[in-house]
């Protein structure tokens, strides 16, 4: 005697078809947003982590600067270690020996050369400003200024910034 079964799994059904694609849907979703919001996290920390060198490099180029007028009260061709680091607002370039004052309180956009470096002369277009602000300590202005170095960039519409900040000393009244 032959037993014969009937299969009742035949095939998908409509309604299982309807679960199999929505799972599909929002894992394929997920992923998606995922990948998204890596790209963006990445986007930001990149410009953020180019914004901070930006900001180190500006208080570099003003303790280069106090660091020349060291050398020229040394060898007598000047008396102050603040020779052209008066308070106020400016701009730098990396290869720069002297900070321009800002034009109408206007900081500019920085440009990138064929290089890599910033500056504000040649090259594209970049996202980033720069303000290099010096302020002195009124009760210690023969001793202390302060360095404070902003450069700010737009991404997505949104305008981010961050700021490095630093004291600089009369390192040549300690060494008398």
């Amino acid at each position: 005697m032959i037993n014969f079964k009937k299969n009742k799994n035949k095939g998908f059904t409509f309604i299982e078809l309807m679960i199999v694609i929505f799972i599909m849907t929002v894992g394929i979703t997920a992923i998606y947003t995922s990948i998204t919001r890596i790209i963006s996290s990445t986007t930001y920390s990149t410009l953020n982590l180019t914004a901070n060198y930006l900001a180190q490099e500006g208080i570099e180029i003003v303790k280069s600067i106090r660091d020349s007028n060291f050398l020229n009260i040394i060898t007598g061709t000047s008396t102050s270690w603040k020779k052209d680091l008066s308070p106020g607002d400016y701009e730098a370039d990396y290869n720069d020996y002297s900070l321009s004052p800002l034009q109408d309180n206007e900081v500019r956009f920085l440009k990138v050369d064929e290089e890599g470096f910033f500056n504000y002369k040649d090259g594209s277009d970049s996202p980033f400003k720069r303000k290099i602000t010096i302020t002195e300590d009124p009760n210690n202005e023969n001793v202390l200024i302060n360095v404070s170095v902003t450069v700010y960039w737009t991404e997505k519409g949104k305008t981010n910034e961050t700021t490095v900040s630093e004291n600089l000393y009369n390192l040549y009244l300690s060494s008398i």
